[in-house]
């Protein structure tokens, strides 16, 4: 129920899911998302992990989601 949970909030926030438990946002903005997520399961927060970077192997659709192409 809480990774539904979570994931219904990551969904509005606009990220692109990449993998099962893997998701993209290209903005510095990310963070709140983040940030949200870990006080609203702050048991369960720890397990949330915030990756920057510029780019990765195969970031075709996500940038094509974001249009960023």
């Amino acid at each position: 129920k809480i990774r539904a949970e979570m994931r219904s909030i990551i969904k509005r926030f606009g990220f692109f899911q990449l993998q099962k438990n893997v998701w993209v946002y290209p903005y510095k903005d990310a963070q709140i998302c983040i940030d949200y997520l870990r006080l609203l399961y702050s048991r369960r927060g720890n397990g949330i992990i915030l990756v920057v970077a510029d780019a990765f192997e195969g970031d075709v659709q996500a940038r094509d989601y974001f249009g960023l192409v």
